[in-house]
């Protein structure tokens, strides 16, 4: 049981991807990098992060370095074994 998250960078930026639980325990990094403008996906497996079932969000922090625009992004998701 794994999720691909996808997402859109509209000029280059620095990307950050995190996953949080339910009493916003940041549970692992996923992404945290300089990426070129385009379309991306990462993988999610709580098997391999030894995650139990249950709430968890993700925020994604995509920051432009030249025009100094931010873009911050929650959104949840239900792990269940």
């Amino acid at each position: 049981p794994s999720t691909t998250i996808n997402y859109r960078i509209p000029v280059d930026s620095d990307v950050l991807i995190e996953v949080f639980n339910i009493l916003g325990s940041k549970v692992t990094c996923l992404v945290n990098e300089f990426k070129g403008a385009g379309d991306y996906q990462v993988e999610f497996n709580p098997q391999k992060e030894n995650i139990s079932s249950g709430v968890y969000y993700y925020k994604i922090i995509i920051a432009a370095k030249n025009t100094g625009q931010r873009s911050d992004i929650i959104k949840k998701m239900i792990y269940l074994k």
